[in-house]
Formats: structure tokens, C-alpha cells, sequence
């Protein structure tokens, strides 16, 4: 459990990812979860923050010993691992930079999600240790252990959906603030960097059967997978599958390939635009990395943006490798807010009809 591989960086600002020991000049970009947060390696640094905390109060954040000892710790993406490679700044336009930890440089989703809860943001629980008794209670959480400070709590949340991180966030925010707790609405960034910490055993919870989180901000999600039709639970989403097809037809690659085909002809010959931001654009060409026409339906949806250019196109086909978290639902989804429900059906239909 926890031998999930994450990105490690020097800090919150750190975009390449690398962090160097200071006691022994080790160079890090990599991690097990289990090795980053269950390790006494950092336990001197946290006991020292927390002495400082518990003397001074929130004064000795801005102390400079406690910002020297915090510089000792590193962070890291328990989200996900990053590749590091150059890209379009996103401050300078025209300038090339090395970077990481942006989510369109994500390599591989660990099917975890971060949570913080900070005192500052559930001023109205008056035992705030009660939150860690909670923990037992809430089957999707893996682990829960107090923040370098010790004036909060973080956990991980296995998700059942990690291509839907944000959505799967969302929805645990609701049903948690539902209970009387305020999460850091900050987490549902995928590239969230959180320090490391270190607790004694009877502040450390591990629930080795953890149930991944099934929530999504949508109700009736139709967004999971096109190989898991048959597991939805609406009679809504029941009656549109039996007019579709069965989920062996659905499962099929050569099906797949010609469903986001004809979305993307769809997409097109509406004059929808879905690349216009940067990140929109890097997860269109994510989501087209495996189909066999990936790379023409991929300039065929970016000429719908003004900012459209032939050769930064092709260039950026070749940097962006393959993606385990962003799949043809991506384009599914894209198809279904920018063309509608019943679109998306007849699309279906259309599909169906020909390869059936």
C-alpha cells in the first residue's frame, strides 16, 4: 500500500521539480508515497515546527528558524507523477521553459487525492481532534496523519474515477461540508504540492481497506468509461444503452476509434472551439494520442481556435506523449456540454448503425 511513485520539489514555487537534501546533498525528483510520508527521515524538522508552533502560535510562521527548518522539508505531488520537459511559458508568450507539475505534463495519476483540513478553515469544530476519530468512519480515506505544523490534518482519498480528479474533488467537498467539514478547496489541483510531515503512530491512521471514492459533481454520471456502460445505475442511462448497442459492441476498439471520429466531425462542423485555452488544447491532443487518426483530428479541432498554427501543432503532437488520465472521454464529455445530450446519442445511433 502507499508504493504509488510521486514528484518531489524543493517547494511550493519549485516548477522543475528537485529537491536537495540539505543534511546529506541527496538530489530528489521522485518518491513513494509510503517513503514520503511514513519515513522518520523528517521527523527532527517537524518536531522543531511544532515546538516553535506550540511557543510562539501562528506568529512563528514568519519567523525566520521556522522558515529555515520548513526549508528542509520537501514537497510533493501525491496526485501524480510529473515529467519535466520544455513548454510554452505561461507568463512570457513566445518564451520556451523547462517545467513540470502542470497537468498537462502529468505522466501517470497515483488514485490518490490530497485533502487538507486546517484549523483556520473549521473554526467551528471545537474538538478539532475529533476530525482524526472521523477518519475511521469515512471508507474512501487510505491514510490520516497531522500537517508538519500540527495544527491540521491532511489524508488520501483513493478515487475510483482519477481521470475525473476534479469532478471526484468537487463532489467530496459538498458531502464533507455537509458534515460540518471545510476542505481546502485549493486540493483539487492535480499539481498541488504539500510538505512533508512526519507523526507518531497513535496520530497516524491506515485503513488497508479503503473503498475508492465513487462521487462525481455530476449525478448519473455517463462519463466513467465506454467499457463500463452496463455497470450504470439510471433507468435513463439504461434505456439510451439498450438503443446503443451492448456493452461487448461498445467495448470494441475499432468502435471507440470511430465514436470520437464522428465527435470530432461533430465538434467541427458545429464551429465548436474546445481548444481555445492551453490546457483544453493539451488535453484534446491527450485524448487523441491512441486513436490511429489522432494526429489530423487533432489539427482539425485546433483550427477552430483563432490561435491556430499548423507547425506549433505538430510540434506539440510530439511532446506530448501518452496520457493514462486523459482518455476518449475527455472528447465524450466536450461532445456533451458543447453539442448536447440528445447530440451525443444520435452520434450514438449513428455509430451503432454503421458498425453493428
Amino acid at each position: 500500500m502507499f508504493d504509488e511513485i510521486c514528484s518531489i520539489y524543493q517547494d511550493a514555487h519549485d516548477a522543475k521539480g528537485k529537491f536537495v537534501d540539505q543534511e546529506t546533498g541527496e538530489c530528489i525528483t521522485q518518491m513513494s508515497i509510503r517513503e514520503f510520508c511514513l519515513t522518520d527521515r523528517w521527523k527532527p524538522y517537524v518536531q522543531h515546527l511544532r515546538a516553535m508552533r506550540k511557543e510562539y502560535g501562528s506568529k512563528a510562521k514568519q519567523m525566520p528558524e521556522y522558515i529555515k527548518t520548513k526549508k528542509k522539508l520537501p514537497g510533493a505531488t501525491l496526485s501524480g507523477l510529473f515529467a519535466l520537459y520544455e513548454d510554452d511559458s505561461l507568463t512570457h508568450p513566445g518564451q520556451r521553459v523547462m517545467v513540470s507539475r502542470r497537468e498537462s505534463h502529468l505522466k501517470q495519476h497515483t488514485g490518490w487525492l490530497a485533502i487538507d483540513i486546517d484549523l483556520q478553515d473549521n473554526l467551528q469544530i471545537t474538538d478539532f481532534e475529533s476530525i482524526f476519530k472521523l477518519a475511521r468512519f469515512r471508507p474512501e480515506i487510505g491514510l490520516m496523519m497531522r500537517s508538519c505544523s500540527g495544527t491540521g490534518y491532511f489524508g488520501l482519498v483513493r478515487l475510483a474515477y482519477p481521470e475525473r480528479h476534479k469532478d471526484q474533488f468537487k463532489a467530496l467537498l459538498k458531502e464533507y461540508a455537509a458534515i460540518g467539514i471545510m476542505l481546502d478547496k485549493a486540493c483539487s489541483n492535480i499539481g498541488r504540492v504539500r510538505f512533508a510531515s512526519w507523526d507518531d503512530p497513535e496520530h497516524i491512521y491506515i485503513n488497508e481497506n479503503v473503498v475508492p471514492y465513487k462521487g462525481l459533481e455530476e449525478e448519473q454520471s455517463q462519463l466513467v468509461s465506454l467499457a463500463s456502460r452496463q455497470a450504470y445505475r439510471s433507468n435513463r442511462a439504461n434505456a439510451e444503452y439498450q438503443v446503443e448497442g451492448n456493452s461487448n459492441f461498445w467495448e470494441q476498439r475499432r468502435v471507440q476509434d470511430r465514436l470520437i471520429e464522428v465527435i470530432v466531425q461533430e465538434l467541427v462542423g458545429n464551429h465548436r472551439n474546445i481548444t481555445e485555452s492551453y490546457e483544453d488544447w493539451v488535453k484534446a491532443g491527450w485524448a487523441l494520442r491512441s486513436h490511429p487518426y489522432g494526429l489530423d483530428l487533432f489539427h482539425q479541432l485546433s483550427r477552430c481556435s483563432s490561435k491556430y498554427n499548423e507547425a506549433q501543432t505538430n510540434l506539440k503532437w510530439q511532446q506530448l506523449g501518452s496520457s493514462q488520465t486523459v482518455t476518449y472521454n475527455y472528447l465524450i464529455h466536450a461532445c456533451k456540454v458543447a453539442l448536447g445530450e440528445e447530440t451525443y446519442r444520435q452520434i450514438c445511433r449513428r455509430v451503432w448503425s454503421e458498425l453493428k
